[in-house]
């Protein structure tokens, strides 16, 4: 089979299923990228979770795992939410709270204040 053609006989038979099925029309090859969501995580967030992979040293399932531990506890778990709409009320609350509170892992600084002194020293869109 491998000196008549050069593609597996798997493929083979699925093309000729689809051909079976469909003609000609059906062997147009299509896009096998993500139809729910085609942009998927932008480039910039990736790079944030790298550095802080490496930074931390943890792997993705436990840094996902202490992200989602650490919500649990001092979010989901003190609040009741009677719709969709206080859920988001509430998050944007505790999330202008969290990130006026001093973080031992910023040096004493509020997210708010470490996020103000990093764009001065690194100002996005401008290469170094």
């Amino acid at each position: 089979m491998e000196r008549v053609c050069p593609h597996s006989k798997r493929s083979l038979e699925r093309w000729v299923a689809l051909y079976k099925k469909g003609g000609e029309e059906s062997l147009i090859p299509h896009s096998t990228g993500p139809k729910s969501e085609p942009g998927g995580t932008p480039i910039h967030i990736k790079e944030h979770i790298i550095r802080i992979r490496k930074k931390t040293r943890l792997c993705a399932r436990k840094l996902a795992w202490r992200l989602r531990r650490e919500d649990q506890g001092k979010f989901y778990e003190q609040n009741i939410f009677s719709s969709f709409e206080d859920l988001q009320k509430k998050m944007r609350r505790w999330n202008m709270y969290y990130n006026d509170l001093e973080h031992c892992g910023l040096g004493g600084k509020t997210p708010n204040e470490f996020l103000r002194e990093y764009r001065l020293t690194h100002p996005p869109n401008v290469c170094s």
